[in-house]
């Protein structure tokens, strides 16, 4: 749709239109089969690259033109239908970001509201265990990567063992927030419905009385917060916030009826976000399911 430059690490590829339509290429590229071909012919360990020659001789079954037309509109369809759902998506967590900031606004202007530090509401998880002993080597093993920024979506959940830990970590039970320390900035808040352990990089928080744990995960992921962890992050090139500056950060607290007000009204639009990621991962797929489906043939 335009012209441009690349990188050198790119390559530029061009339908044959006597074998291939331009249009039907993207989706070739994207089919599994040709990302295990791909994998195939790579070489080096830490930055895998594909060379030219090897490229070029790779060999996949086509349909006949007509038929790679009649797919190819099918897909592009589905393309423009996966980018409504991905907006959608992502204009519901803007709603949501901006309706949580505007209720920590109003309660920080509410001077009946006491003002109370973090380390008077919470307790930090002390001590850590080791993952290569029973019963942790089995439990659920979280790191920063593995937390979405802004939702606090556990991305993947393997043991420890899988994946291959020997440094200590801290164990944490159902209930508990983790808030990874490193980068603030990510935002990266989870709130656990399991008992596992996590890194050394996570804290694992919990409430005390007077204070829910779904309205802790929202403040964390507030801007009050946020800037202020920025602003008392220690290192320059990977910020980090210590446990010191992190029980020391103030804030109003509202009245549990009032904590669980917002808590529901922000679950359920972290709900109406899901369906929309549903969607956006349904679409996805049926988009990848003909080509996949033609090709292993």
């Amino acid at each position: 749709e335009f012209d441009g430059i690349c990188s050198a690490h790119a390559m530029v590829l061009r339908a044959r239109s006597s074998a291939m339509l331009p249009e039907f290429l993207p989706f070739l590229l994207q089919s599994d089969m040709f990302y295990r071909k791909a994998m195939e012919i790579s070489v080096g360990s830490l930055s895998p690259t594909i060379n030219k020659t090897p490229l070029a001789r790779l060999e996949f079954p086509l349909p006949p033109l007509d038929e790679q037309r009649r797919i190819a509109e099918i897909l592009w369809a589905a393309d423009v239908a996966l980018e409504q759902h991905q907006r959608v998506r992502a204009q519901l967590m803007l709603l949501k970001a901006t309706w949580r900031e505007q209720w920590f606004l109003d309660v920080n202007k509410d001077s009946r509201q006491p003002v109370v530090a973090l380390g008077d509401a919470t307790t930090i998880q002390n001590g850590q265990v080791d993952p290569t002993e029973s019963p942790y080597c089995d439990m659920v093993h979280i790191a920063p990567d593995d937390i979405e920024s802004e939702t606090g979506k556990i991305l993947e959940m393997k043991t420890a063992a899988q994946d291959g830990m020997t440094s200590g970590k801290y164990l944490f039970g159902a209930g508990a927030v983790l808030y990874s320390k490193i980068r603030p900035n990510l935002k990266k808040v989870a709130l656990t419905s399991f008992p596992g352990v996590c890194s050394a990089d996570i804290y694992p928080i919990y409430p005390l009385t007077g204070m829910l744990p779904g309205y802790l995960k929202e403040l964390l992921l507030s801007r009050q917060y946020t800037s202020y962890a920025m602003a008392h992050s220690t290192r320059s090139a990977i910020p980090k916030i210590n446990r010191a500056a992190l029980q020391k950060f103030q804030f109003r607290l509202p009245s549990i009826e009032d904590q669980l007000a917002f808590v529901e009204v922000s679950s359920r639009m972290a709900e109406t976000s899901t369906e929309a990621e549903n969607h956006v991962m349904l679409t996805r797929g049926l988009a990848r399911n003909p080509v996949n489906q033609l090709l292993s043939v």
